[in-house]
């Protein structure tokens, strides 16, 4: 086989590649190199180069297939010198390459709305006397979660208005009347659902995000949700289903130090909402249309709020951060702890480093959808099967027809494999992915049992 090897080495480690590769191969420019070479040699070259190699080495393998086509084999060194199939940037811009224009997701902008207000207010309900009273004495647990008591807090602030009412109210805020939302707590019934006084699908949905921002609803068997619209089915969330930690002598929701608002939670607040009212004026989505998408964006919302939560709190951790004065005045996020001096983070700024995360991971969306790294069509993939595991490349071959029937992004794909134990169907799975996806590898194998998991791992690593 042909083999062309391409050079992206520095300083030292240049002159060392460079020996290496003048001994197995004839250089046809400044770093390129020409040969034909067996399998065998080619594995002595990447051994001899995975030797020598340091973080300024990078070299390219390509193999030639046909007349006009190569296939990157391999790299050694620094992958980020070349791209997935091995080709050299011959230019780097700082602009914004991509744009308005080429991005569909037209719904990315309203997804991060609903983003940054999920994230400044999925914490408020450790603003609560007794969850704070937990946090410094560590003397019992919280009656109710946190995030349940979040969401009455928003459903406090909504108070039946219309997406427009209450954006414009948090659009233009100085300071937050934390009185109206006391005054309207004391009229909430505990048998009541948050959702009720949510109308509009926007807050519902913020709500959700709330709620679920570490648990999902566990109802009792005999409890069980009706599967309906996504808005009704909301309103069928009670405390009793995951949320309700103790039910004696719980304390009544009192907030002696206020809630978590303060210049800079509501600088941010301000903005997003300000960015919300614009959406709506620039989407005009009917409410039965903003009904449909209720799913898909609260399902991508949420998981950019529990991943700025968790990295969020992963970085706060690394701080190393001192109780100031009067620690009884200010509101915590986590606990304090009796034995050290230290404290993780303020509520506030909790929030926002929360909303901070959120919004930089909605950024990867579009990204994610077809730009992760694959397995670009490997040899032990496109090598046809014979015997008992013939039947892998009847179904891959049968997939492939049907895909260029229909369309590659006309559809989804569901599948049920039926093939006998020690059929190849670890292996076979992986033919028929690479076959859906059109050339390229890259799924989720989600399995039982950890055997299992380990088995197949060692199977796709051969």
């Amino acid at each position: 086989m042909i083999i062309i090897f391409v050079s992206e080495c520095e300083k030292k480690a240049r002159k060392t590649t460079f020996q290496i590769l003048d001994n197995f191969a004839e250089r046809i420019g400044r770093s390129t190199w020409k040969t034909r070479m067996t399998m065998e040699g080619l594995k002595s070259v990447k051994i001899l180069l995975s030797k020598k190699a340091t973080r300024n080495t990078s070299v390219a393998c390509h193999r030639v297939l046909g007349y006009t086509n190569t296939r990157l084999l391999w790299i050694v060194g620094n992958k980020r010198k070349f791209n997935r199939y091995g080709i050299i940037p011959t230019n780097i811009t700082g602009t914004e390459s991509i744009g308005i224009t080429d991005n569909d997701w037209h719904y990315l902008e309203l997804i991060k709305v609903l983003t940054a207000i999920a994230a400044l207010f999925h914490d408020w309900g450790k603003a609560w006397n007794a969850f704070q009273s937990m946090l410094k004495d560590n003397t019992h647990t919280d009656y109710i979660r946190h995030e349940y008591v979040s969401l009455i807090l928003w459903a406090a602030f909504v108070r039946e208005r219309t997406a427009v009412e209450w954006m414009s109210a948090l659009r233009d805020s100085k300071k937050l009347n934390e009185n109206c939302i006391f005054e309207w707590l004391n009229t909430f019934s505990s048998e009541s659902s948050p959702f009720d006084f949510l109308p509009d699908p926007i807050s519902k949905t913020i709500g959700w995000l709330i709620i679920s921002h570490h648990l999902l609803p566990d109802p009792p068997k005999d409890d069980a949700f009706q599967y309906i619209e996504a808005t009704t089915l909301l309103n069928q969330i009670k405390p009793h289903h995951g949320y309700m930690k103790k039910i004696q002598d719980r304390p009544l929701l009192e907030f002696p130090i206020g809630l978590p608002c303060g210049p800079a939670w509501l600088k941010q607040a301000s903005k997003w909402a300000k960015r919300g009212l614009e959406q709506l004026e620039v989407l005009q989505l009917k409410t039965d249309t903003l009904n449909s998408l209720l799913r898909p964006i609260a399902h991508t919302a949420r998981l950019a709020v529990m991943v700025g939560d968790h990295l969020s709190s992963f970085k706060e951790e690394k701080q190393d951060r001192h109780i100031e004065n009067n620690p009884e005045k200010q509101l915590w996020a986590k606990s304090i702890g009796r034995s050290d001096n230290k404290s993780p983070v303020l509520l506030e700024e909790h929030l926002l480093g929360v909303t901070k995360e959120a919004l930089a991971f909605c950024h990867f969306f579009p990204y994610m959808e077809n730009k992760l790294a694959c397995v670009e069509s490997p040899d032990s993939i496109e090598k046809r099967a014979t015997g008992d595991f013939a039947w892998q490349d009847k179904a891959t071959d049968y997939i492939r027809g049907k895909i260029k029937e229909v369309g590659p992004d006309s559809c989804g794909f569901f599948g049920v494999n039926m093939a006998s134990t020690g059929t190849g169907k670890t292996f076979g799975n992986a033919k028929i992915m690479h076959a859906v996806q059109g050339g390229m590898l890259r799924y989720t194998l989600a399995l039982g049992l950890r055997t299992l998991t380990l088995q197949s791992g060692d199977e796709y690593r051969e």
